[in-house]
């Protein structure tokens, strides 16, 4: 189905009936931080494959690459990207894709051509573990993946970037063989997320179809964050105890007020966790932790600041405060014995 797609596509294209249709449209960029565009995957739609043979972007034949689009809004460095995908051609024993080939390019800016990168700004390679955060319409297993942008990017103001998106395909017994797909996002920003090619010799990519969800034949966009500022992190013990879901809190410094609440969840490998924030730049204080598995006695300053990514380093949770007061002892023993093997709510302490 989607490579009838593709043809009809094509096929519009040599007609000159799809470029009106396909143009640059007004939308809305999801975006708090002024230098952040965000277009986040969310169920259940399917994913497009887009892979590379190696850290140099170099394409293979027959085999898509895929691109979507975003217009800067306020000039700034672009720090880190997350994106979101699938496992859509999974090879028995082996391990999900971890490495992939990120690259910005600018747009085409001529008139007379359907929406389509231009020129490579730059590009590299990223070695990155996902964490599951779904399942799509056909069955697959979403990973949310972040990673520090492998090349230097300073965006401007009103400029119309592409974003590509790759897999580094493994090498098998017949070849380089794909087996990711980058996930989906709704609704259509700016121009249409695209597939395409790239010509042996360089130069810009040949765009084979606009991009179409396999399950509803709607058209979709890709789902990809940017961010100028970020906040990652490590905690542990990791990848033993489950769910591993936290929370960050960002206090103020003065009154110790919460200033903003997110969720975080770590790989499940070594316990990395990357979290981005909507309060303005400036000084807080930064607390990580669970209900009853706080990271420390006292919240750590940091200071916010675009263009930067701030390392809360490794936060050491100490499990087993299960009357949430901040130390463990045996007022947590004596209520968790209070409850043992019961099915309910647990009873509260005696002052």
């Amino acid at each position: 189905m989607i490579r009838s797609m593709c043809r009809r596509f094509a096929a519009a294209v040599a007609l000159g009936t799809l470029c009106t249709a396909a143009q640059a449209q007004p939308g809305p960029i999801i975006s708090v931080n002024p230098f952040k565009v965000c277009q986040p995957w969310a169920p259940k739609w399917a994913a497009q494959r887009s892979s590379v043979v190696d850290c140099q972007g170099t394409p293979f034949p027959g085999v898509p690459i895929a691109f979507d689009d975003w217009i800067c809004t306020k000039s700034g460095p672009i720090q880190r990207v997350t994106w979101w995908g699938t496992v859509c051609n999974p090879v028995p024993g082996i391990p999900p894709p971890n490495r992939f080939y990120i690259a910005v390019w600018t747009n085409d800016p001529m008139p007379s051509t359907c929406c389509r990168p231009q020129t490579k700004i730059c590009g590299g390679c990223v070695e990155v573990q996902g964490v599951v955060v779904g399942i799509d319409c056909l069955g697959n297993r979403v990973y949310r993946y972040t990673a520090k942008l492998p090349c230097q990017f300073t965006q401007v103001a009103g400029t119309h970037y592409w974003l590509q998106i790759s897999e580094v395909m493994i090498t098998g017994a017949a070849g380089p063989v794909p087996r990711w797909c980058w996930s989906e996002h709704r609704n259509i920003k700016n121009c249409n997320a695209v597939q395409g090619t790239i010509p042996a010799g360089g130069g810009a990519p040949v765009i084979d179809c606009i991009l179409q969800d396999p399950c509803d034949n709607i058209e979709s966009d890709l789902a990809f964050c940017l961010y100028s500022r970020s906040i990652i992190g490590h905690v542990t013990p990791a990848g033993t105890l489950q769910p591993q879901v936290y929370n960050l809190w960002l206090l103020d410094p003065q009154t110790g007020d919460v200033v903003e609440k997110q969720c975080i969840k770590p790989t499940w490998r070594d316990g990395f966790f990357d979290v981005f924030v909507e309060a303005p730049d400036g000084l807080y204080d930064v607390w990580v932790g669970g209900m009853a598995t706080p990271g420390a006695l006292y919240p750590t300053p940091i200071m916010l600041e675009d263009g930067t990514e701030t390392d809360l380093g490794v936060w050491m949770l100490v499990h087993g405060n299960a009357d949430a007061d901040l130390d463990v002892d045996f007022g947590d023993v004596l209520r968790v014995l209070s409850s043992f093997g019961v099915m309910g709510p647990t009873p509260p302490p005696e002052e």
